[in-house]
């Protein structure tokens, strides 16, 4: 019987702003590392969102897509 340890690595930075009164996106990076013997991989990632605020003219209701 053989032991190992895998590895599994996710950084990601994130950068978002308010475009209007209403509405913010954001964008985030990821890289992504995995490693097992006697093989590795990495790979990267990106993640878009767009967030509308006051839907309807309801505080507190918002609507997100990603």
């Amino acid at each position: 019987m053989q032991t190992f340890s895998p590895g599994f690595i996710t950084l990601g930075l994130t950068y978002s702003r308010l475009i209007t009164d209403a509405v913010s996106a954001g964008v985030t990076a990821k890289l992504i590392s995995e490693t097992i013997p006697l093989a590795s991989s990495t790979g990267v990632a990106f993640d878009l969102g767009l967030q509308y605020h006051g839907l309807f003219d309801v505080k507190g209701l918002d609507l997100g897509v990603m």
